[in-house]
């Protein structure tokens, strides 16, 4: 998975373009290839007052003023897309006809039908396309993954993600409007990482939805179940309307010889936050008992540089990156069964646990 992909050494340089001078290509993509040593040539942003901010701040040489005349320059070999889905959608098109290898965000598109359309056409054109699931290489996870890969809990049994904090939505000012929030925007992360330990699960329940007086369309909770046979289950839990100072954001994976515990640093000051911890639990000992250790690195920006590299990996040895289109594809169906599963609760607050 991830981690070893991830880790080798590249062959050669890989020329990068960048669409969008967001907040997040500032805070995480920007400064994550720069620690990486990747070679940023060419920025992108509708804004271009922006683009051209951090083509300064950055080193980047090459401000460009459409995606037309980035696409044109063929000393690019990858694209490295970072724009809401609508506009994500059209910039792919663009690309692959110019024959650039795609990092896309997640999700790629606001459902498994839309988005399958974009793998067909990367496929048609012969491109590598990679999905920016960053959260697979976040310190904790790509650990977890690693020590349940190596047998370290035994068989896996059941797991818990809890995640409460408080997110301002108006960071995006497009998202407010979606229909679909919390599950295709952030849980998603949560989800592809699951998927990649566990797999696809067998049945659903789900319940999601917002307070009345909030002012998004979309959900900002949702509470959901995973069933995978033999009694194995897993439990999502996440608000995104907690308070600050009441934060809770930790996961839980337990097996048949113990247990892996932790938390998501990213999520108490997003989008730097703290470090990862992680504790491996043996069977019949307190949880509560063994302290957790801080792991070095960060989910952003330091994950993003490694969803670039499986990238170049799968480029120079034509391989599929891990974190490949079609990969995600899965990730987005699972996304639209629990969207079918349940329907939006329009409630005063979050329902308690005596409620569900």
């Amino acid at each position: 998975m991830n981690g070893q992909s991830a880790g080798i050494a590249l062959q050669r340089t890989h020329k990068i373009g960048i669409v969008g001078a967001g907040g997040i290509v500032k805070a995480a993509h920007l400064p994550a290839y720069r620690a990486a040593g990747f070679e940023v040539s060419a920025i992108y942003g509708r804004e271009t007052h922006r683009a051209t901010t951090l083509a300064a701040e950055f080193g980047i040489p090459n401000v460009c003023h459409s995606l037309d005349e980035m696409l044109r320059d063929p000393s690019l070999e990858v694209i490295d897309i970072a724009v809401p889905p609508e506009a994500q959608s059209q910039a792919l098109r663009q690309a692959v006809t110019h024959g650039k290898h795609l990092l896309c965000q997640k999700p790629l598109a606001r459902t498994a039908a839309e988005a399958e359309l974009l793998v067909e056409a990367a496929e048609a054109a012969s491109v590598k396309l990679a999905v920016n699931v960053s959260m697979r290489w976040a310190p904790a996870m790509r650990e977890t993954t690693d020590l349940i890969r190596q047998g370290a809990i035994g068989d896996v049994t059941s797991a818990l993600f809890d995640v409460k904090y408080y997110e301002n939505w108006d960071t995006w000012p497009w998202l407010p409007r979606s229909d679909r929030l919390l599950v295709l925007f952030d849980m998603i992360h949560i989800l592809n990482v699951t998927r990649t330990i566990v797999g696809q699960p067998g049945s659903l329940q789900a319940r999601y939805g917002r307070a009345q007086d909030s002012e998004v369309a979309g959900e900002t909770w949702a509470d959901i179940r995973l069933n995978y046979g033999n009694n194995v289950f897993v439990r999502f839990d996440e608000d995104s309307r907690i308070p600050s100072a009441q934060t809770c954001v930790r996961f839980q994976f337990n097996g048949s010889r113990g247990s892996i515990a932790g938390t998501l640093g990213v999520y108490y000051d997003y989008p730097l936050g703290r470090a990862d911890t992680i504790k491996l639990v043996p069977s019949a000992v307190n949880e509560s008992m063994i302290p957790g250790r801080k792991l070095p690195g960060r989910w952003a920006p330091d994950a993003f540089s490694k969803t670039m590299r499986a990238l170049f990996a799968a480029i120079e040895n034509d391989s599929v990156p891990p974190n490949s289109g079609r990969d995600h594809l899965e990730t987005l169906r699972l996304i639209d069964s629990i969207y079918a599963a349940g329907r939006l609760e329009i409630l005063p607050h979050k329902p308690g646990k005596d409620s569900r």
